[in-house]
């Protein structure tokens, strides 16, 4: 099989030093990376180079600082990579995506899943993970109805430009105007890729690749990428945030069974709402967001670690709409104990967490509005996840 290709070109401005985090109980160190290979990382540290076998990395942390944002759009790959873009573009078989640093790539709509074309907030983005879960049996335009509701339409997409997605329906084609359209999901027969997952590579604007396969040349600057799905591509090493090799010694929380769970209410009312805390209470999310734990408001969750793993690493962000919001305090709790504080008060700013913690600990989060009546204070716990 011949797989698809494409280099993104960025520039390279050399391999510089990064944190290499070991499995197990060693502590993270600085080095710098020479190269990687399927053997294993080859790094320079205290005037020594050695080769690290890749099963003995947790991940490396590049100096690299995550952009304020990726793009209005993001894509969401069939082997569950996932990236955000300026805009996008099609021809019916291959989709074009141009990136927020001016460079492009394309990919073929096969490997796609979905494409959502703006930012969607509140009800609109609620509906939106939804129907990205739901099943298809043609390709589904998402269309905005209201600003609170978007409907589904099913048939074929041919194309796709800045101004119309060229759409079949019913054996008619219909030019769907792209502002009334919140995103596209394409139908494919194919099954999802399968197969142990190398490393995923995180990238500064936000997106993260699942690779099967990832090689760095000595002096080369640039990573040579297979993802999951067969899709081949460059990344400059300048571009890179992050590559967590942990994938298999990892658990999402998002996957797992809360203890307990706590809302605050938006407003008092005065009587018990029964399944309120389901409802607007914290809860998993999927797709887009990642793997993640959503706050709709304050409130609380708490989960037990499960035996052998050490730390809890992932990040925080206001999602909220707008610039309208209120500040909150978000706080991770160790058997009760505050371990971790921040404020947060500008929508879109990660905020990294990395925490030591240990098998059978009750880990909480908590996430408490500095007003009675909040707005917007959408908190997300971006790919939390507790690590071996």
């Amino acid at each position: 099989m011949i797989l698809p290709s494409v280099l993104i070109a960025w520039m390279v401005v050399g391999l510089g030093e990064v944190e290499v985090v070991p499995t197990g109980s060693s502590a993270p160190y600085s080095a710098e990376l020479l190269g990687i290979t399927p053997q294993g990382a080859e790094v320079s540290s205290a005037g020594e180079t050695r080769q690290v076998p890749l099963v003995e990395l947790r991940r490396i942390n590049f100096d690299n600082a995550l952009l304020p944002s990726g793009g209005p759009v993001s894509i969401h790959l069939r082997d569950g990579s996932r990236l955000n873009a300026e805009a996008v573009t099609s021809d019916g078989t291959t989709l074009n995506v141009k990136l927020t640093n001016g460079s492009s790539l394309s990919i073929a709509t096969a490997l796609v899943r979905d494409v959502r074309l703006r930012e969607l907030v509140g009800a609109q983005a609620q509906q939106w993970e939804t129907h990205c879960q739901s099943r298809i049996s043609g390709d589904m335009l998402v269309l905005i109805r209201s600003a609170d509701a978007v409907d589904t339409i099913e048939g074929i997409v041919h194309g796709i430009s800045a101004e119309t997605v060229d759409f079949e329906f019913s054996g008619e084609k219909i030019p769907a105007p792209v502002q009334r359209i919140a995103g596209i999901r394409f139908f494919s027969k194919k099954q999802e890729p399968e197969g142990k997952v190398a490393a995923v590579i995180k990238t500064i604007s936000g997106g993260a690749w699942n690779v099967a396969s990832l090689e760095l040349a000595r002096g080369a600057g640039q990573f040579d990428v297979v993802t999951m799905g067969g899709f081949k591509l460059t990344i400059a090493v300048d571009q890179v945030h992050e590559i967590d090799f942990s994938v298999g010694s990892m658990l999402y929380l998002a996957e797992l069974e809360p203890l307990e769970l706590t809302s605050t209410p938006r407003f008092e009312l005065g009587i018990a709402v029964p399944g309120a805390t389901r409802v607007f209470g914290p809860r998993a999310v999927r797709g887009e967001l990642g793997t993640s734990v959503e706050f709709l408001g304050g409130g609380s969750i708490t989960y037990r670690v499960p035996p052998d793993f050490t730390r809890l690493v992932g990040a925080v962000e206001l999602t909220s709409p707008g610039n309208k919001l209120t500040p909150c305090v978000i706080k991770v709790l160790v058997e009760k104990k505050v371990v971790f504080e921040q404020r947060l008060a500008e929508p879109r700013r990660l905020v990294e967490i990395d925490l030591a913690i240990q098998g059978d600990q009750r880990v909480g989060l908590v996430v408490e509005a500095e007003s009675p009546t909040p707005v917007g204070d959408i908190a997300l716990f971006r790919d939390l996840r507790f690590l071996k």
